[in-house]
């Protein structure tokens, strides 16, 4: 049985995207999750009817420390949705990994129907010292916990 995610530290992780580590993730933010409402006019002078729909997800929203010799499938996947345009040929399998202090797995989100659809660059500060950070929106057709 898996961990309440929303009881864990939220410093001990890895992220994988089409099974492959994508490595310097400083920040995750999660999608929200929602019900669809659906509405139906039944003809007459009464108020419409609403019924629950299916589960929504939001976006995952990904930060991460640019490094010289780092991975750049992330960057590699917007490009290919921006060249196409055609979604649902790129669509890719993601994980989230939540681990203890040992970094023993604890609970996995699993993530279907994701595509890389907006980039940040970092932006450039003369003043700072710190790593420059990337920012990519992901958009996710289902997500489960296990």
């Amino acid at each position: 049985m898996s961990a309440d995610i929303r009881l864990l530290k939220s410093s001990y992780f890895t992220f994988e995207h089409d099974g492959d580590e994508i490595p310097t993730v400083t920040d995750i933010e999660l999608p929200e999750q929602r019900i669809e409402q659906i509405t139906h006019d039944n003809g007459n002078p009464d108020p419409v009817q609403e019924t629950q729909g299916r589960l929504l997800f939001g976006d995952l929203v990904v930060h991460r420390d640019i490094k010289a010799d780092m991975s750049t499938k992330l960057y590699d996947e917007h490009d290919l949705a921006a060249t196409t345009g055609d979604t649902s040929a790129i669509k890719k399998p993601l994980t989230i990994f939540i681990k203890d202090q040992e970094s023993t797995t604890i609970s996995t989100l699993k993530f279907t129907g994701t595509w890389v659809k907006e980039y940040h660059p970092p932006t450039l500060c003369a003043m700072r010292s710190d790593t420059a950070t990337e920012m990519f929106v992901i958009s996710v057709d289902y997500m489960e916990e296990e």
